[in-house]
């Protein structure tokens, strides 16, 4: 079984274009999910605000994009690349939910980070030479190395009984953070250490200059356990006053 090629599509269209690249254009094992839920977490940190809710698997080459809600251009830029290109794919489309039962804090759904930095799955050594020598290229800043930071998203659907069946999860091992750039490693057969001194190894062979944390987390988590914790405030004064009405 081949590793999976895994994408997360946000906001740049180069990385979906890069993605597609990866479909066998003969394959007819292809499926369109849409209207999934997804659980991203860090530690133990839910990242309410990054949601993803529509996946296409291409099963031969085992690729995986993954797109966040409101993606409507690049789903819709995906689907025409596949009917240009004679692509055969199914598109399930399970049943649409609610943003509250997707979510318990569902305007949280749309409050995206004005400058959040686009969050890349590492597919290979050679992958994630280019995601460094590029942002060594546009700024020489000091590249941060969490390898002890696990993370996880999780795809469900929403079944008629209203619980939740699992479609797919992706498991992650590390965390790189570059000035424009969440980089996952994901979870391998490879001993831990072997994958620790090529992430290392890949740095110094492109001249970055970069630090190794094991006892903090990114700031992007602690920003997104802060925000978890003001709606949760919200959420319990809300229903305090549901109370005693």
């Amino acid at each position: 079984m081949l590793e999976p090629n895994i994408w997360l599509i946000q906001k740049d269209k180069r990385k979906l274009k890069k993605a597609l690249d990866n479909i066998d254009k003969n394959s007819v094992n292809n499926y369109f999910y849409t209207n999934c839920i997804s659980h991203f977490n860090f530690e133990e940190v839910n990242m309410n605000s990054k949601n993803f809710n529509t996946f296409l698997y291409c099963e031969d080459t085992n690729t995986c994009i993954v797109f966040m809600k409101d993606s409507i251009d690049e789903i819709n830029y995906t689907k025409k690349y596949m009917n240009e290109n004679n692509i055969q794919y199914h598109e399930i489309s399970f049943k649409s939910e609610h943003d509250d039962i997707i979510n318990r804090f569902p305007h949280s759904l749309h409050d995206y980070e004005k400058n959040s930095k686009e969050i890349w799955v590492i597919n290979n050594e050679k992958e994630l030479t280019e995601l460094i020598e590029e942002d060594l290229y546009i700024q020489r800043k000091k590249i941060t190395y969490y390898p002890l930071i696990d993370s996880n998203m999780i795809l469900n659907y929403s079944t008629h009984s209203d619980s939740e069946c699992e479609i797919k999860k992706f498991l992650f091992n590390g965390v790189i953070v570059t000035k424009n750039k969440i980089i996952l490693i994901p979870k391998s057969t490879k001993d831990a250490e072997i994958i620790n001194f090529l992430v290392k190894t890949t740095m110094r062979n492109v001249g970055a200059r970069y630090v190794t944390v094991h006892f903090n987390r990114p700031k992007f988590i602690n920003n997104e356990e802060k925000r978890n914790q003001q709606y949760e405030s919200e959420y319990l004064e809300e229903k305090q006053l549901l109370f005693t009405k």
